[in-house]
This record gives C-alpha cells, structure tokens and sequence, in this order.
C-alpha cells in the first residue's frame, strides 16, 4: 500500500543554452533593483559572469561583485558577503556558481532578512521570513543547489559543517543554461557528477521516497551513468553538458523530498575536517555505504544496478543488487577517480570526531539500514 507523502519544488526551472540571458528580467520581474552577485573567483575569471552581468545592467538592475567564495564556504565568507550586501543597499541576488557559490547566497539572504547568526537556523524549517529573491545560475551539475530548499556553510573552529533547510530559502528561479558548464575541467565534473549520482541513489533508496521522488531518482542515474563519462571526456559537448545539468536537477529535487542517508551523513564531516570536494568525498564513500545497505532494500538497489545498465533480469534479488555497488566502482575508474580516503589525505585519527558530527547532522536518518556512530566509525574505516 502507498503511503502518504507531500512534494514540494518552489523553484520555477528555466532550461535551455543562453537562457542566462534572461537574468535580468528575472530580477526585474521579482521587484528587484539592485543585486548582489555571488560568485568565485574562478568563475569570475572564467568569464561566466559576464554575461549575467550585462542582462542585469541591461534591465537597469544595479550590480556589485562578491567574488570570494570558496570550496565548502565557512561562516566568514557568508557574513562578509552579508554586510556587502546591507551596505551596497541590494534587495535581491544572483547566484553564478556551483553549490558554494549558490549555498553562499541562500545563506547571505537568510541574514538579510532574519536575526543572525546563521548558526540557530541550522536544521530544518527553523527560516522565519523567506530570503529575498535569488536568481540561481549554475555553472557546474553536482549539488543541485539551485532547486533545492537547504544550504550547508562550513563553521571551521568546530570543523563542522551547518545544514540550513528552509523553502523559504530557495531560489526564485533557476536559469539552467548548459553553455556555462563547458569551460569545466574534467576532474571537476567526474567528481560533481558523483555528487549527482550520489544524490539520486540515496534519493531512491531512502526510507521518506515517495513515488514522485523515485521517477526523478531513477531517471538521474540512468542520465548520469549514460552521459558522466562522456562529459568527463569532452566537457565542450555540450549535448553531453545538457543531460548532465538535468540529471543534477532530476536527482536535486528527488533528494529535496525524499532526503538522503549515510553518504551524506559522512560526506559533510570530510568536508569540515579536510576540506574534501563534497562530490569527491561522495563517490569515495558510495559505493561501501551500497554495500552495507543492500540487506535493507535489496530491490531498490536491483533497481539502481539496473539504471546503471547492469544486466540483473533473472538474477535472485541479492544477486542483482550487489552489482549496483559493483558498478559504482566501475564507473569511479572509468572517470579516474580515487576510491579510498587514504588517497586524498584524510587520517584515521580524525574517524571518532568525524563520526560524531555524522550522527549529529541527522541525515543519517533515512538510510534504509539502521546506523549508529559504531557503524558509521566501521564505515569510514572500511573506505579508508
């Protein structure tokens, strides 16, 4: 029998190759006047943002720059970018970026029209007064951030990282133009692209999925097993770069409603404590998280073997779902990427405090195999 569920997808998405031209009119629609842009400074020099910057001064919408956003951006950047925003006088943003940048402005708007600090946010539906209107224009497929309701900000004397999840902190509008993510280099997009896939399985496998929910998940690991590794390959495909941009939202909004599990739940902490790439953190973690959750939904994860183009017709059902670790694999060394935490710095000794900010984060919660700290402290040992 179905049980009950709710959806919710307050994004409106815009999809197609030079619809970043309509940013202006986006803001301008939304009553906006005067804009802080967030970004990085690679994306900056990238030349991304110029663009979005003329269609913003086209519409007579002010503009002022804040371009110092970084790889899981801390507290610091957020406040700063806060009070360029109260003293430049903006009433609404855009975000041009990966998920820093995009988590950076969500945060930024939270500040501008809630108490600070951020930190009592942390958590879910904690938002009193919905953040002004932002314009979100991603330039990388991985965390999806631009159609979700969360924000995940870096407090680094705690080494920890703070989940704000609110719709009142999700974007107006997402300009989904595919021309944006060709200038990435290919480690980058293998390793947001596992961010994806990471999404999607636990999105699918998750004991809050709902039938919406699993129809998104699932078609997101098929585009991503289909179209990563040709992305990865050519990043200037941009047929390639297009599916990869919609698998991120499919699996993004899966995820918003279904949540997520393990993976996540020990993902963040490599982020506080080392400064991992969020994606590559993910796919390190994934496959091992697979492979003990298999006796919990054997069938869902016969289902994820097969989007990943397993063959699993007439297998027993346990049969069928381990290959959907197995495939995970695969596809980590077809994208040349490492599978142990050893590889890219992470120690032993930071397991126990890292478990705990794991547990702590609760995301853990939906993983469809119950799990403790000791499982997790297992976990991060066998990836290791």
């Amino acid at each position: 029998m179905l049980k009950s569920f709710s959806f919710a997808s307050p994004t409106r998405i815009v999809f197609g190759p030079g619809c970043v031209t309509n940013t202006g009119r986006e803001v301008v629609d939304a009553g906006g006047t005067r804009v802080l842009l967030v970004t990085d400074e690679g994306v900056r020099k990238a030349g991304l943002v110029d663009g979005v910057v003329d269609s913003l001064q086209k519409a007579g919408v002010g503009v002022v720059v804040y371009d110092r956003v970084e790889t899981n951006p801390a507290l610091a950047v957020v406040e700063a970018g806060f009070a360029l925003y109260r003293q430049e006088g903006c009433d609404a943003l855009v975000a041009v970026g990966g998920g820093s940048s995009i988590d950076t402005a969500k945060a930024i708007g939270v500040l501008a029209n809630n108490p600070p600090p951020l930190a009592q946010y942390e958590g879910a539906d904690k938002v009193p007064n919905p953040i002004p209107p932002l314009v979100a224009v991603p330039t990388a497929a991985g965390t999806g951030a631009e159609v979700t309701f969360s924000a995940v900000i870096t407090d680094p004397e705690r080494h920890y990282k703070i989940s704000v999840r609110s719709p009142k902190q999700a974007p107006r509008v997402a300009l989904l133009d595919p021309n944006l993510l060709t200038t990435l280099p290919p480690r980058l997009a293998a390793m947001t692209g596992m961010d994806t896939l990471t999404h999607a399985v636990e999105a699918y496998t998750s004991t809050s999925a709902n039938p919406l929910s699993d129809v998104l998940a699932l078609q997101a690991i098929r585009m991503t097993g289909e179209w990563l590794p040709r992305f990865v390959a050519n990043p200037r495909n941009v047929e390639a770069a297009a599916h990869m941009q919609l698998a991120c939202v499919f699996a993004a909004v899966s995820f918003a409603n279904a949540r997520l599990g393990n993976v996540h739940a020990m993902a963040h902490p490599l982020g506080g404590h080392f400064n991992l790439h969020h994606g590559l953190a993910c796919g390190i973690v994934l496959p091992r998280v697979m492979e003990f959750n298999l006796i919990g939904a054997p069938g869902r994860y016969a289902d994820v073997a097969r989007a990943l183009g397993k063959r699993v017709d007439g297998l027993p059902v346990m049969e069928a779902a381990k290959l959907a670790p197995r495939a995970v694999y695969e596809l980590l060394q077809v994208l040349e990427l490492p599978t142990r935490l050893s590889e890219v710095g992470v120690t032993a000794d930071r397991i126990p405090a890292m478990a705990r900010d794991a547990i702590t984060s609760g995301i853990h919660a939906t993983n469809p195999r119950l799990t403790d700290y000791d499982v997790i402290v297992r976990l991060y040992e066998a990836c290791m």
